[in-house]
């Protein structure tokens, strides 16, 4: 499978709100480039100008260096620094004061 492409990490989707939906490739220039293939299928043009590519790997630093061919950090189990695997797993919601579940 030679056109199969490397996912260097996977963000939410800024159109369908999946977390995790978007995964992160590499275009033909060697910058971000992001396919929603969870659910709507978006396309997210993040190379072909300096200043969005700083921005995203700004934003996502595992995912850049994942991009650079930078081993993982370990990050333990207190999972500080996982922006790159936090979206998949939000917190659960908190209840509100009425709780009918019990009746």
């Amino acid at each position: 499978m030679a056109n199969e492409k490397t996912i260097y990490g996977r963000i939410t989707c800024p159109t369908c709100k999946t977390a995790g939906g978007v995964r992160i490739t590499k275009d033909k220039n060697g910058h971000p480039f992001g396919f929603c293939d969870a659910k709507c299928g978006v396309q997210i043009r993040i190379g072909g100008d300096d200043y969005r590519v700083s921005e995203f790997n700004k934003s996502y630093p595992e995912i850049a260096a994942a991009m650079r061919g930078e081993p993982k950090k370990d990050l333990g189990s207190s999972g500080v620094g996982a922006s790159v695997n936090a979206d998949i797993n939000p917190p659960p919601l908190k209840k509100s004061g009425l709780d009918l579940s019990n009746l």
